[in-house]
This record gives C-alpha cells, structure tokens and sequence, in this order.
C-alpha cells in the first residue's frame, strides 16, 4: 500500500505539473509560471503547501495626505541680459506689484543689512488670496532667497523660492533659474495652491525678461 504521506506528495507533483501546462500562457501576466502555481490549491491534500502560499497583491494604494500638501517646481531659460540686470530685478521687490503675475501687493518692511531684508507680498489667484511676510537673502549678482515667515493661521508651513543666475556664453546672455518649494496645512487648499504655483513657475522667469527688456 502506498503511504498517505507519499501519495500527497505524488499528487502534489502532478498537480503542479498540470498547473503549469495549462496556465503556462497565461503566467506572463501574472510575472512568471511560479506566481501562477503558487495561486493553485491542490486539491488531494485540500490544504496549501508550503510552496503554495498566495502573495500578496495590492491594487489600490491609499494616498498619502502629507505628500498631497507639498510641492515643488522648477523652471529655467537663457535670457539676453546681464546676471546682474537680472539680479538688480529681482531684487526689488517694492515694484513687483507692477508687472509680476498674480502679485496684488509688496513692499520692503525692513532691511536688517545690505544683502538681507523683510517683505510683505500679497497675491492673488481665482478664488485664492494670501498675504505672507517673507525673509529675503542676497548674494549680488547670484542669487534671490525669499523663506517665507511661517505665523499662526497662515495659509503655508513653508515656502521657499529661489532665483539663481549664470552667465552665459556672453557678457550680456544670462542662465535663469527659478524653483519654488512649498507645504500647505491644509489638503483642501493643497490643490488651489498647486495650480498657482505651477502657473507661476511657468511665467515667472518671462514676466522679470520683460522687465529687464522695458528698463535695460
């Protein structure tokens, strides 16, 4: 007589014999032959062997809420200007309310040294307004740093934007870069914020070209 235990295991061999001729098609899609027989039952021992034992699948994930409320974008272009034309309009930021997208207000409210200063901007997007205080780093004609002051019931736990500029091949060619970083607190502001940002990223760097071309 032949052993339960040996018959099991003659059973489980022809299974997954049969298992893999007939579902060899199909395995592709399932990321190969032994994900397939791994899904099998066999149906003599009517349990799974060890070999057996189903993986785990996940088809929706849940969203992660905090990466939801921080984004951050990146833009670049070669301009026909000086880095430091460039630098000497970006830096004066008492006259972004007059040709800066979506500014509805700035001011300079303090200067702390000759290359670090306070300011208030306001700005404004469909329905979205917010008016935030921010500190203002120079280095001459180099770089912008605006971190802006993060106060209770504000709309933004961080928001960071930066201008760099490289020379380029000639003395009046200029590399422009513009990234902006943020976090709101609140999800449902998140997306509101998100557009804004975007579509200042993208017309950023043209609005401060037009300006150097109005002045210079």
């Amino acid at each position: 007589r032949i052993r339960r235990g040996a018959l099991d295991e003659m059973t489980t061999r022809s299974w997954r014999r049969a298992a893999s001729a007939v579902m060899g098609p199909i395995s592709r899609y399932w990321g190969g032959a032994s994900d397939v027989i791994a899904h099998a039952r066999s149906p003599s021992v009517g349990a799974y062997a060890p070999w057996a034992a189903p993986r785990a699948r996940r088809f929706f994930e849940v969203p992660n809420l905090s990466d939801l409320c921080e984004k951050t974008f990146s833009s670049s272009k070669t301009v026909q200007h000086s880095p430091e034309d460039l630098f000497a309009v970006v830096a004066d930021v008492d006259r972004y309310r007059e040709f800066v997208p979506f500014c509805a207000g700035s001011r300079v409210l303090r200067r702390t040294s000759h290359s670090r200063f306070v300011a208030e901007l306001e700005i404004g997007f469909r329905l979205f307004n917010e008016r935030y205080v921010s500190d203002v780093s120079l280095v001459p004609g180099e770089s912008v740093t605006a971190k802006a002051v993060r106060t209770p019931g504000g709309l933004f736990e961080r928001l960071v934007s930066t201008w760099r500029f490289e020379r380029g091949a000639h003395p009046r060619e200029c590399v422009v870069k513009f990234d902006i970083d943020f976090r709101v607190g609140s999800v449902l502001h998140a997306q509101a914020v998100r557009l804004f940002f975007e579509e200042v990223s993208r017309m950023q760097i043209n609005a401060f070209e037009a300006r150097c071309d109005e002045i210079y």
